[in-house]
């Protein structure tokens, strides 16, 4: 009996020419079945890899799937076990399942339109072939040597090419002051460990990343917010409090700050950088969604202005590659 469900479910039928998703697609035909009693309460569902290989399928459009079924309460999830079918919830119509499953639906994935709603890689968008080639021509090139350490700052010719591509920004600077490293969020730990001592006083606007509070906490600062408006960075009240306290390090988010995605004035960026002469502190500059930022003209980097080694700049590559391949990169160390 559950070899003949098993066989029902991987002869479903997806269409890869359809504007729908494919995880849409692998949904709608799931719920249907549990909705018509050929899923019943507690069956175990096909392993993610299994049903992936069977549909011909990319497995991330099966977790996807299979992530709606148990948000919507089709399916429930048990760790080590797999997922199983839950009690079939009642809805006041199909009509409003489908808005709570998929409300973005008619507009999201019309033609030509990209599902913007997560910065999470489409797996039906992903080239596989493309990242193969890609991978082959770093084995082929470097044998072995790729999945080893050979340089403490990262591998030579990837901190050359980022040092390029970080001239296009207005940030000149050379391999040897860069460092990669596996996500921006060591990149301010390691700021932070470096720099701050116990007691000691830093900046940050508030609110912004947890993350961040979290490395400069845990080093021992002592962390003073600076309000945030509609304009971004309320800068009088940054000077205020900088007539009380000495910070030794500033943490902002100049572009795209987070939560508020906004981004500082030009103004406002030359503005800090001499009250950061004046003060005698350093910026920590968190650039983790410049890549992905669609405005006419581009949003320079504070780092673009600094010319005397006050910025410390960490540059997040995942959201704008693949967010489960973590690479980041810090350029200008102050010098001591």
């Amino acid at each position: 009996m559950e070899q003949d469900i098993k066989q029902e479910i991987v002869s479903i039928q997806l269409d890869n020419e359809s504007t729908i998703p494919l995880y849409v697609q692998l949904y709608r035909h799931i719920k249907q079945m549990i909705e018509q009693g050929k899923l019943s309460t507690n069956f175990k569902m096909p392993p993610i890899r299994w049903m992936a290989e069977k549909l011909q399928i990319n497995p991330g459009t099966v977790v996807r799937a299979y992530k709606e079924l148990e948000r919507n309460g089709f399916l429930i999830s048990k760790w080590g076990s797999g997922s199983f079918v839950a009690e079939v919830p009642l809805y006041e119509s199909e009509e409003s399942d489908e808005q709570t499953a998929f409300a973005y639906q008619s507009t999201a994935f019309s033609e030509g339109m990209i599902d913007m709603s997560s910065v999470a890689l489409d797996p039906d968008r992903f080239s596989s072939e493309s990242f193969k080639r890609a991978v082959n021509r770093v084995l082929d090139a470097s044998g072995g040597r790729a999945f080893t350490v050979e340089d403490d700052l990262g591998c030579y010719s990837l901190r050359e090419s980022l040092a390029l591509e970080l001239s296009k920004r207005k940030i000149m600077t050379s391999p040897q002051n860069v460092q990669v490293i596996s996500g921006a969020q060591q990149g301010i730990d390691i700021c932070a460990r470096a720099m701050i001592e116990p007691g000691d006083c830093v900046f940050a606007e508030d609110p912004t990343y947890p993350g961040a509070l979290e490395s400069l906490r845990a080093s021992g600062a002592k962390i003073i917010g600076i309000p945030i408006d509609e304009n971004g960075l309320r800068v009088d009240e940054f000077e205020r409090k900088l007539e009380v306290f000495r910070p030794k390090l500033v943490y902002l988010m100049p572009i795209v700050q987070n939560p508020t995605g906004l981004s500082m004035s030009q103004k406002t960026k030359r503005k800090i950088l001499g009250l950061a002469h004046f003060y005698d502190f350093y910026v920590i500059e968190d650039d983790y969604c410049s890549g992905i930022l669609y405005d006419e003209v581009e949003s320079a980097p504070l780092k673009a202005y600094d010319r005397d080694d006050r910025v410390i700049y960490i540059r997040s590559l995942s959201h704008m590659f693949v967010s489960g391949m973590r690479l980041s990169r810090r350029a200008s160390l102050p010098t001591a």
